[in-house]
């Protein structure tokens, strides 16, 4: 693989106009080798003895969408929520 050089890369991202802040930020993570995945959790509660169990439902996510999912409505409930963490 070719060396980062941010320099070329800011040039070619700014020749894109379709490419945003967001996807240029991005970009040049995955160029540093900094892109770090996360995972979902879901998270329950049995009611009766307290325990809690966790099992991953989705894995390779980026941050900003581990905590998209999250965020939803659909992923939480009573005794049960999804949750995330680096993988």
């Amino acid at each position: 693989m070719t060396e980062y050089n941010k320099i070329s890369i800011d040039k070619a991202i700014k020749s894109d106009k379709t490419i945003g802040k967001k996807e240029s930020k991005l970009i040049h993570a995955l160029l540093r080798g900094r892109h770090e995945e996360y995972k979902i959790i879901r998270f329950r509660r049995n009611p009766t003895t307290g325990e809690i169990s966790r099992r991953t439902i989705k894995t390779g996510m980026t941050e900003a969408q581990a905590k998209a999912h999250c965020s939803k409505e659909e992923t939480h409930g009573l005794n049960w929520f999804d949750g995330f963490e680096k993988q």
